[in-house]
């Protein structure tokens, strides 16, 4: 339970409160320490500052993020233009910390990528416009009456012609999730993957390498994105009803 309170979803990513990111860095043996500038000092320098050391490196990383960057994305102060909602912004209310943060977050993946394994820090997530991948529904086209004259001419001479001599045979259509043309389907191969997990941390790793395994496969069609996507959550959904009712049966 304590692994999930770390966990944020935002825009229907999954991401970690970097709280909960700086414990998994440093609880990874390849992490011999952290050190980072405190919310206060990085807003009286103008910059955040992390520096992580692994065990098996001798030199160190150091990320910053400062406030000229913060000012460039339009984060500095808060995004919303209306003063009521920016308020109520992270960048308006604690811009020392939001600098710690990006820095944090910038240090640990570049240091030991292996603990983060490519997820996101809530704090850098929540500044990403949300995008909508819905595909948009055409409206219905109704035909022309000039059209409708044409098919109904098109239609009637059709059905003076005779039978034809020899109709042609049917095609053959593949069965469902089997490859077509001798290729196999991308599309298939990541809902096959995505209904082998039997676990939050593959759930967790796959919506991770999410974008890179789509941009590998050539998937582009929003249908087939949508699609993927729905399954993910429902699977994610399943494993955690089944773990729900292991831990309450324990």
């Amino acid at each position: 339970m304590a692994a999930l309170q770390s966990i944020a979803v935002i825009n229907g990513r999954p991401s970690l409160w970097g709280d909960g990111a700086l414990a998994i860095v440093r609880s990874s043996p390849l992490c011999e320490y952290i050190h980072e500038l405190a919310p206060d000092q990085a807003l009286e320098k103008g910059y955040g500052e992390c520096t992580v050391k692994r065990h098996d490196d001798d030199v160190p990383i150091t990320r910053r993020f400062t406030k000229a960057m913060a000012e460039q994305a339009g984060l500095w102060g808060g995004k919303s233009k209306d003063p009521d909602k920016k308020k109520f912004e992270p960048w308006y209310n604690y811009p020392g910390r939001m600098l710690q943060m990006r820095a944090r977050a910038w240090a640990m993946r570049d240091a030991i990528p292996e603990a983060l394994r490519g997820i996101s820090i809530r704090e850098e997530v929540e500044d990403i416009e949300p995008r909508d991948i819905t595909p948009k529904e055409e409206p219905l086209k109704i035909p022309s009456e000039s059209a409708m004259g044409k098919l109904k001419e098109s239609l009637k001479a059709e059905s003076n012609k005779g039978p034809p001599s020899q109709p042609e045979p049917p095609k053959e259509e593949p069965e469902p999730g089997q490859p077509v043309g001798g290729k196999p389907d991308p599309v298939l191969d990541l809902l096959a993957d995505i209904e082998s997990m039997t676990t939050r941390a593959g759930i967790t790793e796959l919506q991770a390498q999410l974008n890179a395994r789509l941009k590998k496969s050539g998937i582009t069609s929003n249908e087939d994105i949508v699609r993927i996507a729905a399954a993910l959550n429902a699977r994610k959904k399943e494993i955690e009803k089944i773990q729900k009712s292991k831990e309450e049966g324990v």
